[in-house]
């Protein structure tokens, strides 16, 4: 058996590293390379973003909207809305009670899946109702607050 010439080792060499179709290295880029850059989302930030798909998967509920929440810096604290569809004023205290702990049990459930340390304290939600009015030609809209969760309580406007 005769030995390899530096020729022959070489060619090889240079094969074995030269990308091929076969190995999948000379593909074309996709169209949708151009998204695949890294960027700087903080923990929180991504944290805050599976809370929020956790609260629109339990969400079954008519009649209100899955909570949003987000980090208020300058408050400190995490803070949810609960887009309310009719006003509450026609429903009992009791059912207002059960709906705001439904909403703000789901929503601080999900906040502790990646947040383990939250309290009550920590934690903030406004249930609110966007009324509308007929004024002329136009229409005039007014958030109204119907409900709050504030360090673990209920509170009923």
């Amino acid at each position: 058996m005769k030995p390899l010439s530096l020729t022959a080792i070489l060619l090889l060499a240079i094969l074995a590293i030269t990308p091929s179709p076969i190995d999948g290295q000379a593909k074309k880029p996709s169209k949708f390379s151009k998204h695949d850059y890294p960027i700087v989302v903080t923990f929180r930030e991504w944290a805050l973003v599976a809370a929020n798909l956790d609260i629109i998967r339990g969400h079954e509920v008519s009649g209100r909207r899955p909570a949003y929440v987000y980090f208020d810096k300058k408050a400190q604290l995490f803070k949810g809305v609960v887009r309310v569809d009719k006003d509450w004023s026609t429903e009992s205290v009791s059912s207002v009670n059960m709906m705001v702990l439904d909403d703000s049990g789901n929503a601080m459930t999900a906040l502790q899946q990646v947040f383990p340390e939250i309290t009550d304290n920590d934690f903030y939600e406004e249930f609110v109702w966007v009324k509308s009015e007929k004024v002329g030609n136009d229409f005039k809209f007014t958030r109204v607050v119907l409900a709050e969760w504030k360090n673990g309580k209920v509170i009923i406007h």
